[in-house]
């Protein structure tokens, strides 16, 4: 997921150059890892120990900044969804 995000950030540095490449690989990383994997504090961590010092004010705001929309916005959650699926097949139906 961050190697994605990170390549896109390159992509779009290519795209826009006047966006420097370590704002857009950063950002993008801690955006998209902040909204997917929900963990936000993990996410810091991990991309703070990866990246520049300089950098840590954009990491933790792009990273809470994409948890809080992901929690704010109902999408529904997919391991929810499973769970409910898999009760409804092992329920026994009525005869």
């Amino acid at each position: 997921i961050l190697f994605s995000a990170g390549t896109l950030g390159v992509a779009i540095n290519l795209m826009v150059p006047t966006v420097p490449v370590s704002v857009a690989v950063v950002g993008l990383m801690a955006g998209v890892g902040g909204a997917l994997m929900r963990m936000p504090i993990s996410v810091i961590l991990l991309i703070s120990v990866l990246t520049q010092q300089e950098l840590l004010p954009m990491v933790i705001l792009a990273t809470l900044t994409a948890y809080l929309l992901v929690m704010a916005v109902p999408a529904g959650d997919a391991r929810q969804a499973y769970s409910d699926a898999e009760a409804e097949a092992l329920t026994p139906e009525p005869a």
